[in-house]
């Protein structure tokens, strides 16, 4: 499921009025290195009661100012609308400078087109795309919309773009003096210059001025921009007819209230699945058997494919539906597993969950806001299992890595009640990828044979990439996963166990070469045993003002044993090494026996968002690795 969202480009402007050259000086002056800046940015929300019904109109007015030379890109906009947010009046324009005052030139041509927008395959949000005319340098450009919003649990955020320059930022919401709304912020902090409250006989408006809010560098491995980005949320908890209370979202029983609705439309008897859920159960004699099993078909028979249009995008396709046709979205998926288990008599519920690109909780904000995802959970003792049939290769009982540590609606049968509970993240030692090989030197070159063992979602991330592809391509893709030494490593052969069974660890038997690995002098070999030192991460920047985010946590063990005919009893090594912080673990190790020189490597990645205040401390650890791997590790073989 899909809350459906707004997305305006922030592209529309102020009046005609100004001097091109002052503007110039001003903003060239405030954001020097800027290409373009939002000058100007107005959104208005009103709420009011016609024919004692909510009425909901929004306005918005943005003004971009053009400061580089390269500003062309800009010129491709467009306007979101959608059966919830109905366009009624729009306009687009650029100022460009003639003289002392700007020249008005009017888009005259818009092209409707459906929003596409993360293989969203039908999606009841559309857009109006068009080309701003004459975008220079000193120009401005303006678009400005106004919606009719048909249902008043989706009211729109006002929200910034982190990554932008804005001035002149001011939002308000007027609502008659009987509308009771919540008010949320998110990131503000200091940023808001003044937050207004006045009262006008039965009107109460809400009025907050912004001026020249943080702005952050886009960074790759960033959060969501709904982490950094200002934001002001709103939500219609109640209102007053004729001195009677109506809710709308005033708790959290609201929200599942009005879940609940669009779940009665796709209500159907568990019974009606009962020969389907026997046949693929089978033979298993328990109910966690009997789940994984079922869980394992709708992964395998089902085609997962985002489908929203209108209400659809709230309401799950029935159960028989997806069946039949062997698609749906998350919703009929999840809606099709939870008929299929509570037909073997399996406590499952469905749920409402937000992925990780959003930041809120239903705890704090009771809103469609808060979620765009449905899964199904399996009441365990007392806890859950959460299962998300839309991912092939996710072994059972693991939640999608994309809800980890969010907090979930947990509805009850038939919708009689609901709890909240919290997905837990998937420790590191769960998404393991462990690699041990034996190598012996022949001239200057290294042969060795091993075995890779993947676990969790590292298991799931590298099945992925195999989908129907050839033993070629399989090569190709373990040589990238197994590389060592460096780039002349030679994957000669490699074959895979359980391979087909996701709920197994991934083992990889594999045998290799590294010409040219061994240094040769004055009769005395010299190699390096940290095989793996390609992939040591990099440093990042200390000036980085986002975090880093991570897509799960996980672990990596490389043993690497070097096979000789005997091991100098003075043969030095080098001493081991070991830093542990609270996100970041790593430790290196050498042991020696007769006829073995073994080295153990382990890091361990423990959160899943580094933040800045945390990059200077692991930049120290890969400084660590670095130094042990290239200047502490050399070891001396010397030939009988």
């Amino acid at each position: 499921m899909k809350y459906i969202k707004m997305f305006l480009l922030l592209f529309i402007a102020s009046s005609a009025i100004g001097q091109p050259i002052a503007d110039y000086k001003k903003y060239k002056q405030l954001t020097p290195n800027a290409e373009a800046i939002v000058s100007s940015y107005n959104a208005d929300l009103k709420i009011t009661l016609v024919n004692d019904k909510i009425a909901v109109a929004y306005h918005t007015r943005e003004e971009f100012f053009y400061l580089g030379k390269n500003v062309n890109g800009y010129s491709d906009r467009s306007i979101d609308y959608s059966k919830f947010y109905v366009l009624k009046d729009y306009q687009a324009y650029t100022l460009v400078p003639s003289g002392n005052r700007y020249k008005k030139i009017m888009v005259d041509k818009f092209k409707k087109n459906d929003f596409v927008e993360n293989g969203i395959f039908l999606d009841d949000q559309r857009e109006l795309k068009f080309i701003l005319p004459n975008i220079e340098q000193e120009a401005k450009s303006v678009i400005e919309t106004n919606y009719e919003l048909t249902d008043p649990h989706m009211l729109p955020k006002f929200s910034l773009s982190p990554y932008l320059d804005y001035y002149n930022v001011v939002f308000t919401i007027t609502h008659d003096e009987g509308i009771d709304i919540s008010i949320d912020t998110l990131n503000l902090g200091t940023i808001v210059n003044k937050h207004i409250i006045t009262k006008k006989g039965k009107t109460v408006k809400h009025e907050w001025r912004i001026d020249a809010p943080k702005k952050f560098n886009y960074e790759s491995s960033g959060p969501d921009a709904h982490y950094i980005s200002p934001q002001i949320l709103f939500r219609l908890k109640s209102y007053q007819v004729k001195g009677e209370k109506i809710n709308v979202l005033n708790d959290l029983n609201d929200l599942h209230k009005w879940y609940c609705n669009f779940i009665s439309q796709s209500e159907e008897g568990f019974d009606g699945f009962k020969m389907l859920s026997d046949s693929i159960a089978g033979n298993a004699t328990n109910e966690m058997e009997k789940a994984s099993r079922i869980y394992d078909w709708v992964q395998k028979n089902v085609r997962y494919i985002a489908f929203e249009e209108g209400y659809a995008g709230l309401i799950p396709a029935k159960a028989s539906l997806v069946c039949k046709e062997r698609y749906g979205d998350c919703k009929g998926m999840a809606n099709l597993l939870y008929h299929l288990l509570r037909a073997q008599n399996i406590d499952a519920h469905l749920c409402w969950i937000g992925t990780r690109s959003l930041p809120y909780r239903y705890s704090k904000i009771p809103s469609p806001a808060v979620d765009n995802h449905m899964i199904t959970a399996i009441k365990v003792n007392t806890g859950y299992l959460f299962l998300d049939a839309t991912h092939a290769n996710l072994p059972f009982g693991m939640p999608s890595p994309f809800i980890q540590g969010k907090e979930t609606l947990i509805s009850d049968v038939d919708c009689k009640g609901f709890i909240l509970a919290e997905v837990p993240e998937t420790s590191a030692e769960a998404n393991n990828f462990y690699d041990s090989c034996a190598i012996q030197i022949k001239g200057k070159d290294v042969t060795g044979s091993g075995l890779a063992v993947l676990t969790g979602y590292t298991r799931m991330n590298f099945t992925d990439e195999l989908e129907d592809k050839s033993y070629k391509f399989l090569i190709k893709q373990c040589r990238y996963f197994l590389l060592k030494g460096n780039n002349k490593f030679v994957l000669d052969t490699v074959w895979l166990e359980n391979a087909l069974d996701k709920n197994k660890p991934l083992r990889i038997h594999y045998k290799f070469r590294i010409p040219d690995y061994v240094i040769l002098i004055d009769g005395e070999y010299y190699i390096n045993l940290n095989l793996d030192k390609v992939s040591i991460p990099g440093k990042l920047a200390v000036e980085r003002n986002v975090a880093v985010n991570y897509r799960y946590k996980n672990s990596d063990e490389s043993v690497v044993n070097l096979m000789m005919d005997q091991v100098n009893k003075d043969q030095l090594l080098p001493p081991d090494t070991s830093m542990r912080e609270p996100f970041y673990y790593f430790e290196n190790s050498f042991k020696k026996s007769k006829n073995n020189i073994i080295r153990r490597q382990k890091w361990i990645k423990n959160q899943l968002m580094l933040q800045p205040a945390d990059f200077k401390q692991y930049n120290n650890i890969i400084d660590a690795m670095q130094k042990n791997y290239q200047e502490q590790i050399t070891i001396n073989i010397k030939l009988k």
